[in-house]
């Protein structure tokens, strides 16, 4: 097999990409679409600490908030 055989063959049949060079094509590779995942990365984490924090905020002072009183000074 000569070398243009080769190419032509490596041409067809491109060798298998990992999760890594996947990753790196379709998010790093363009600083848009970075921007942008870094956006909404942004969002979702700050959306579920919240969440995560009001809960344990609720369960450590679970009694002595107002919506859990309210009834009770009725």
């Amino acid at each position: 097999m000569n070398l243009l055989t080769g190419l032509q063959f490596s041409k067809q049949f491109p060798k298998k990409m990992g999760f890594q060079q996947t990753v790196y094509n379709l998010v790093f590779k363009r600083t848009s679409t970075m921007a942008l995942a870094c956006v909404a990365s942004v969002f979702f984490f700050e959306r579920t600490f919240d969440l995560g924090s009001e809960y344990f905020f609720d369960k450590i002072n679970e009694g002595k908030l107002w919506k859990h009183i309210k009834d009770k000074s009725q």
